[in-house]
């Protein structure tokens, strides 16, 4: 894994430049957000295989239900795109693979967006097939999934939903962490009684200047204090940076 980490690292460092960049040349904050979310977007499609595709926009299930705007969606190259006259489409539910809200600067106010907006992705339907259902409810439980119980079905769908992300160049620190926590928890207790419902619209990982956030199945935040540059690639460290476990605020 020596040449992933030092790939990764390599990343980490071109992303921190393009920050600089376009800081230097602009200062209004729309213009800054989309040459981040162009550069982030820019690097997704030299990393991710061909048959994905990378956008932006909204996505929408077959109920009539939409997302709000989303700065990047992950999607399959099968299924159809609803072009638009601008720079963002729709999306099918069905199609897309994860989401990722893009921010300069996470506070407060602007984490509290990313999650509405990754919460609205996780609030659609999609349309599938009851054969496909089953078979995974099957491999889980060994029942049809009409015979499921509320709290397994909602784990079926947590299998199935997209992934959110949100990814931050600049924001909470090792400092901040139990700020970060606050906010989380804050956010989440508005949500209703914090069952495995409101557990599923939660993002998977938030990236942050100074720390990273993940989600597990046991309703827990894991909090790490390593220094993110450390941390490098996320998908071979998740498993080794649960040193503080926190629970949500009842």
């Amino acid at each position: 894994m020596g040449i992933i980490n030092e790939w990764s690292r390599s990343i980490s460092h071109v992303l921190k430049s393009s920050f600089n960049v376009s800081s230097s040349i602009a200062n209004h904050a729309s213009i800054l957000g989309d040459s981040r979310e162009s550069f982030i977007r820019d690097i997704l499609k030299r990393f991710l295989p061909n048959n994905i595709i990378i956008g932006s926009g909204q996505i929408v299930d077959s109920k009539g239900n939409k997302s709000k705007q989303i700065d990047i969606i992950i999607y399959r190259n099968d299924f159809p795109i609803l072009r638009t006259f601008g720079s963002s489409d729709v999306y099918l539910i069905e199609g897309v693979i994860s989401t990722i809200e893009v921010k300069s600067q996470l506070n407060e106010e602007t984490l509290y967006q990313a999650l509405e907006n990754g919460k609205s992705v996780r609030n659609l339907i999609p349309s599938f097939l009851k054969e496909s259902l089953d078979h995974y409810s099957k491999l889980l439980y060994s029942l049809n999934v009409d015979e499921l119980s509320p709290t397994q079905q909602n784990s079926i769908m947590g299998m199935i939903l997209p992934a959110t992300y949100i990814y931050s160049y600049k924001g909470y620190t090792q400092n901040s962490l139990q700020t970060l926590k606050h906010s989380i928890n804050n956010w989440h207790n508005h949500l209703g009684q914090c069952g495995e419902q409101e557990v599923m619209v939660m993002p998977e990982v938030i990236i942050t200047e100074g720390c990273v956030v993940i989600k597990n199945l046991s309703n827990f935040l894991n909090i790490n204090k390593v220094p993110r540059d450390e941390l490098n690639p996320i998908i071979d460290k998740l498993n080794d940076i649960a040193e503080h476990k926190l629970n949500y605020d009842s």
